[in-house]
């Protein structure tokens, strides 16, 4: 499962982007420790190649990287249509490797 998590510390708000194979609660649990801010789930998403989607959309929102996998003013409405739109080119691209025998490109 893909998730959207935010964070609220008085005010300043950030976006974590990261995938689990965990129950989403016990994922969220796990990062209050240490995280001073308010955690709120905003959106999950399953994914059949939930690790390459993860590092896709590290990768698509890399400009607004804060540290790791925490993230700056993220759209929740075009998070939800980026994960769809990449989990469809993934199945694509992996569809035809095991058709084809070839590798992805």
């Amino acid at each position: 499962i893909i998730y959207l998590i935010q964070s609220d510390t008085n005010g300043e708000i950030f976006y974590k982007i990261g995938v689990t194979s965990k129950p989403i609660n016990e994922r969220i649990s796990q990062l209050s420790t240490g995280n001073p801010g308010k955690l709120t789930l905003l959106y999950e998403f399953p994914s059949h190649n939930a690790y390459l989607l993860e590092s896709t959309l590290h990768n698509h929102y890399s400009f607004k990287k804060v540290n790791g996998e925490w993230f700056s003013n993220i759209d929740i409405d075009e998070f939800k249509r980026t994960c769809s739109i990449f989990e469809n080119v993934l199945h694509i691209v992996y569809e035809r490797e095991e058709d084809t025998g070839l590798e992805p490109v």
